[in-house]
């Protein structure tokens, strides 16, 4: 399949060229002829594999280098190529092809017209590659018996690559320290066999461990060093394809998510796919999807069904063509396909219908009635919490339910809006900004762009309008994403005074580009979410948090008991799967506990419970904790795996990590049962031929305000429960944050203040032992000086004085108020003032 060109320092795949002349249609559309700045770059990102600029960026596209050449040298390139193009292919392929047609089949491609044969051309070559691929795998090919064609396929990508390779895997260790040593046998001793990889695999394994290719084939180690030659052209193939579908059904606002020949483990096979979703991006496992599915054998497309919705009889959601000899497949059949199956796909969305179709219900969220109170009064929440707690699905549910709860008809598409912040989106992306076109006269024009805000300003001021007096205006809904990944300041620019809640469609302002008068109407509703697990981000400024109510979202492992009916006792009353759930959950909930309680992590990097979502066997357990939740606790703790023993696992957990090398074990169900079993206080004893042992349950008991109270009354008397509810009024009042501690017998009221530690880090608590208590997490990070006076303060009131050394100190763990000491309204007065003191003082303190 593949046969390539050299042109200067550019190599070129002319087997791909050859199939877009082929197959294009080059007389059908009207685009500029000869060259054009779009068309060079066309003719490399769609054959080009090759370029110096690689050397330095394995991953780039070739086209990346052509914007450091000159106008003039540019042009010069792109007429050289399209001449030695053309002759290649009168030589090679017979063809009557010239230097016009090559400079046309690049104008097409870079043009937004639907050529016909364009994008058939695109699909086609993607099908060719995976069958080229296949072709070389002995586990699909079995004409073949090993590896030795790609090997030789490998060692015949252009020596530049390689050698680029070679220096990417220098210092590797495990299966990249043998792609490194296979690179360098290719460097010196040119063209090699097989029992050279089996050797170079021998050595490794002696010195990096014999588990280190347990999922390891021949095929896949090779993979990686010959797919990564032609990955960035194929993932503009892919790309291409994706946002076909996506102008298709402009009106359903999709988002795409793209897996290429790689999968998301970076194992070389014969698939790849295209799901269009609606959004936030990365969300395709819960959501139904626009399919297009390319494998060696054959091509699927449609309606496909994500996983996390594959319960019950999910089959019947999908509904997917399948074609197995793709060779002359039109891309217009996909789509015809994808907008057979567009009803259904809207009405499992639950987007809005056409004429005609039946209206839906929407499921209510549990939260509707607090959110819905905090966007009536504020206009704008944000929900912050630990990643895996449901927020964005949450924002979604109910952005969804609130506007059909008005008129199900204009739901989704016009009503409610999302988009992602992250550390590129700028002012331009959101409220407006400006592209430049040449003119006929070859002048450049300047024309604004709205972007998404001012978009959805402009529908829902429309509607608020039209609306008569004494009704309410249909509801609009921005869904904000990751709000706090963005520069807030300069994303929000001047309009940020106009979200207060009094000033929406009164005061306005000039924007920066168009300078017209703009205001936000009443009927805008905004709803953030924001991951507090990554402290590189900074937490959202004054200015806007001030605009926002905040809506914490912690773990919350009773939805999975609420999922999946588990019963009273799992471990007697279940089958093996659902009491591995139930250890999952113990011991994530204990984990989340000691999270807490670390220094160096604190409540923002609890482990969600919606990784947990979506298991269907013991397997797919396993491989949560497997390729998710390990290795987030790798990286939590940057590699650290003796804090990871200590602080996680008390020092066991031998069943999941080699401690000694450092590295997550590729465990085994019954591994998984042991190690969690001892989170369970060790009285579980299971194997996986019968799980159903005598034990009992040891989930945590979630607190809230009505069961605290209920046991502090149990507890103690009038007088001290009157002190409870002061301390717990003054929190409620004066913190940003109220959270609940977990647990069976102590219960815990928490308060945050952003001042401290930005809120990762709780600075008072009320315990149900008879304790007002200060942890003082995070500590380290300030300097001592910040301790002095509350210390001071409330140092008359303990059972032993200290000092701030010793809060400083690894012994320091907390200091405990009894209750009953604060009776007197002096001694609630001079802690209440201590604590204003001590945020007050955090504020002029940076970390």
């Amino acid at each position: 399949m593949h046969s390539t060109l050299r042109i200067r320092d550019y190599v070129f795949d002319t087997s791909a060229l050859r199939g877009a002349v082929e197959t294009i249609d080059l007389n059908e559309a009207s685009v500029e002829e000869g060259y054009s700045e779009d068309a060079v770059y066309a003719l490399f990102d769609y054959f080009c594999d090759w370029g110096p600029v690689r050397e330095s960026d394995i991953n780039v596209s070739v086209s990346e280098e052509l914007a450091s050449v000159s106008g003039g040298e540019r042009e010069a390139l792109f007429n050289d190529c399209c001449d030695r193009l053309a002759e290649n292919l009168r030589g090679q392929y017979s063809m009557g092809t010239d230097a016009e047609s090559i400079a046309r089949v690049a104008s097409i491609l870079a043009s937004d017209k639907p050529v016909t044969g364009k994008y058939d051309f695109l699909l086609r070559h993607l099908w060719q590659f995976s069958k080229h691929l296949a072709e070389f795998d002995p586990k699909e090919n079995q004409a073949i018996s090993g590896v030795q064609e790609f090997l030789n396929a490998t060692r015949n990508l252009p020596q530049e690559f390689l050698q680029a390779k070679e220096s990417q895997y220098a210092g590797s260790v495990k299966v990249n320290k043998i792609r490194y040593r296979l690179l360098k046998k290719f460097h010196v001793d040119g063209k090699i066999d097989v029992s050279v990889l089996d050797n170079i695999k021998t050595e490794v394994k002696q010195e990096d461990g014999e588990s280190i290719l347990q999922n390891w084939r021949d095929y896949t180690i090779l993979g990686q060093i010959y797919y990564d030659y032609f990955k960035p052209r194929l993932d503009h193939y892919l790309q291409t394809l994706a946002n076909r579908i996506v102008d298709e059904f402009s009106e359903l606002e999709l988002t795409t998510h793209i897996v290429n020949f790689q999968g998301a483990q970076s194992y070389l096979n014969d698939f790849a796919w295209i799901a269009a979703h609606t959004p936030p991006s990365r969300s395709q496992k819960d959501k139904y999807q626009l399919y297009l599915g390319i494998h060696a054998s054959h091509l699927r497309y449609g309606l496909h069904v994500g996983s996390n919705l594959r319960e019950g009889d999910w089959e019947t959601g999908r509904d997917l063509d399948q074609v197995e000899d793709p060779s002359t497949i039109r891309f217009e059949e996909v789509v015809d396909k994808l907008r057979s199956v567009e009803r259904d796909f809207r009405r499992l969305e639950g987007l809005e219908m056409g004429e005609g179709d039946e209206e839906i219900e929407i499921e209510r969220p549990s939260q509707a009635d607090e959110i819905a109170r905090q966007l009536n009064t504020k206009k704008q929440v944000v929900f912050y919490g630990p990643p895996g707690t449901g927020k964005t699905f949450v924002a979604q549910q109910f952005a969804h339910w609130w506007t059909a709860e008005q008129d199900v008809d204009t739901t989704t598409g016009k009503r409610v809006r999302t988009v992602t912040f992250h550390p590129s989106f700028t002012y331009e992306d959101f409220v407006e900004g400006l592209s430049a076109e040449a003119t006929e006269e070859g002048n450049v024009a300047y024309e604004v762009q709205d972007g998404i805000l001012k978009q959805i300003c402009k529908a829902a001021r429309a509607d608020y309008q039209q609306t008569p007096e004494g009704e309410e205006p249909l509801r609009y809904v921005l869904i904000i994403d990751e709000i706090n990944r963005g520069n807030l300041a300069q994303i929000f620019g001047e309009t940020i005074t106009l979200f207060e809640a009094d000033k929406r469609g009164v005061v306005s302002t000039q924007l920066a580009h168009s300078g017209q008068e703009f205001t936000i109407p009443p009927n805008l509703y905004v709803i953030g979410t924001m991951n507090t697990a990554d402290r590189s981000i900074a937490l959202v400024d004054a200015a806007l948090r001030r605009r926002f109510r905040f809506i914490a979202c912690p773990p919350e492992f009773d939805k999975i008991i609420e999922e999946y009916d588990l019963p009273a006792d799992p471990l007697q009353e279940s089958d093996g799967f659902e009491s591995l759930l139930w250890l999952s959950i113990v011991a994530l909930r204990e984990m989340n506990d000691r999270i807490v309680r670390s220094a160096d992590l604190g409540k923002g990097k609890q482990i969600g419970h919606t990784r947990l979502f979506g298991v269907e066997t013991i397997d797919d357990i396993r491989d949560v904790w497997r390729f998710d939740i390990l290795p987030l606790l790798e990286e939590y703790y940057f590699g650290q795996f003796d804090r990871i023993q200590q602080e996680l696992f008390d020092s066991a957990g031998g069943e999941l990590f080699d401690w000694e090398r450092k590295q997550i074990r590729d465990f085994t169900v019954q591994d998984l049962s042991d190690a969690l079993a001892a989170f369970a206080d060790g009285d579980v004893e299971m194997t996986y031929t019968e799980l159903n042992t005598n034990s009992s349950t040891n989930s945590r008991k979630r607190w809230d305000q009505e069961s605290f109270f209920e046991e502090v009354k149990s507890s103690f008397d009038q007088e001290v429960v009157d002190v409870y509810r002061d301390f717990y009024e003054f929190g409620t009042v004066e913190a940003d944050v109220v959270g609940y501690g977990s647990g069976n017998q102590i219960g815990a009221v928490q308060f945050y203040w952003d001042e401290y530690h930005q809120g990762d880090y709780l600075v008072y608590e009320l315990r149900t032992d008879g304790t007002l208590q200060f942890r003082f997490w995070g500590r380290q990070d300030y300097d001592p000086e910040l301790f002095e006076g509350i210390v001071h303060d409330i140092n008359p009131l303990l059972d032993e004085p200290i000092d701030v050394e010793y809060v400083m100190s690894d012994e320091f763990t907390r200091l405990q108020i009894p209750i009953e000491r604060l009776q007197g309204d002096e001694d609630r007065e001079l802690v209440k003032e201590a604590i204003r003191d001590f945020v007050q003082n955090c504020a002029t303190r940076s970390l």
